[in-house]
């Protein structure tokens, strides 16, 4: 496992998705809190996660033609752009319904965009690694996918809560402080931006398997098999 995970695209690819999801499941983690005292109205998260759902589904179907055009480092470059980035807008008004509206939507785009590369990008890298260390490890690169994932939720699911804690959140009544309100916002809009920022710096500048570098490693692969 160490081996593998020595291996630059893997730990690049990892430590991306960690970032990302940490910020993603601070949202998901505070979302709660959002609807419920900044909005004043917890049903509207059933609606946001329909509407989500919506944007996600076509960006699923045509990801596939656009990895083949633009290749796919940096369509999830993109996606991780688009799902992270696209809060930002909601800073202009925060309580205003269609402006969270137009961000879920963008960020479902983003999300639609991100999420089959995430198991895309591991087969790459389950290739580069046979390619570098002589055997295939399909079994050991799911497994610390798992973990990475599980590590995310657990972190970002967390942060919420210690630093709710930090500002003295007060279970006990709708009304609290304008600190209370300003963490939670920052929860829901500041962090995700803040996490997708650095997970797009590190796949940026630290994947190495570009869309000319998979094509070269594809057909290394194919020589390799034909000559088993």
């Amino acid at each position: 496992l160490f081996k593998i995970l020595s291996q630059k695209p893997v730990y690049i690819t990892f430590l991306a998705v960690l970032l990302y999801s940490i910020g993603s499941n601070i949202v998901n983690a505070a979302n709660t809190y959002f609807y419920t005292y900044i909005f004043e109205d917890l049903t509207l998260a059933s609606i946001i996660t329909l509407i989500t759902c919506v944007a996600v589904f076509p960006a699923t179907m045509v990801i596939g033609n656009l990895i083949g055009r633009f290749g796919k480092k940096k369509m999830y470059a993109i996606g991780l752009a688009l799902a992270g980035l696209a809060p930002i807008i909601r800073l202009l008004d925060v309580r205003s319904i269609p402006l969270l509206i137009v961000s879920v939507l963008i960020a479902g785009i983003g999300a639609g965009f991100a999420a089959p590369l995430n198991y895309g990008i591991q087969a790459d890298n389950t290739d580069y690694i046979e390619l570098k260390l002589g055997y295939r490890a399909e079994g050991a690169v799911a497994s610390l996918s798992s973990f990475i994932t599980k590590c995310a939720m657990g972190i970002g699911g967390a942060i919420p809560g210690y630093v709710l804690a930090l500002v003295h959140f007060d279970s006990t009544t709708m009304i609290q402080t304008s600190m209370v309100n300003n963490m939670i916002i920052f929860c829901t809009v500041g962090s995700p931006v803040i996490f997708c920022c650095l997970a797009i710096v590190v796949f940026k500048l630290g994947y190495p398997i570009t869309k000319e570098k998979l094509e070269e490693q594809n057909n290394e692969l194919k020589e390799l098999h034909h000559n088993l």
